[in-house]
């Protein structure tokens, strides 16, 4: 084997603190991404359920990087990530239009963003009338979306935002 070395676990509190298991300290996001350009593996768990969350995490260090514009280069934004596909290519975005909201919703709510863009490859006339008629009502109930404009032209509108 090339390397038995287990991923350090990193244990996450509800205060949103990082805690290293390994060095038994707190730790922050930047040392965390430290830990990963010097090719340190670990592992996040949410420390009341036990649940692997070291996906979000990683999106977390990705969009503080990007806020900071710091030296990570290069720079993604995290509409580039989506839209490229690069990263948060595991989102299983499939089920009713509720469900689907839901998890849209808990992502926007983990990472932050401001809005959703959705790409497929066949966008056909059914694929967009599901999103128009199913989705984008459902969005608009979990008050993620709005549902109407309080202006009337569109750069007032954008500049509201």
């Amino acid at each position: 084997m090339a390397n038995d070395k287990q991923p350090t676990t990193i244990k996450k509190y509800a205060n949103r603190r990082l805690y290293n298991t390994g060095t038994s300290a707190y730790v922050t996001l930047e040392d965390l991404a430290e830990m990963l350009k010097k090719g340190e593996d670990f592992v996040v768990y949410d420390a009341k359920t036990g649940e692997e969350i070291t996906r979000s995490v990683l999106t977390q260090i990705i969009f503080e990087a990007e806020k900071k514009a710091s030296q990570y280069a290069p720079l993604f934004t995290l509409r580039e990530i989506i839209q490229t596909g690069r990263a948060l290519r595991d989102v299983d975005l499939v089920g009713t239009s509720n469900a689907v909201a839901r998890k849209m919703s808990d992502i926007i709510e983990e990472v932050g963003g401001d809005g959703y863009l959705i790409t497929d490859p066949e966008l056909t006339r059914r694929y967009i009338s599901e999103i128009a008629d199913g989705l984008v009502p459902a969005l608009q109930k979990l008050g993620v979306v709005r549902k109407a404009y309080d202006h009337v032209m569109l750069r007032d509108n954008l500049l509201a935002f």
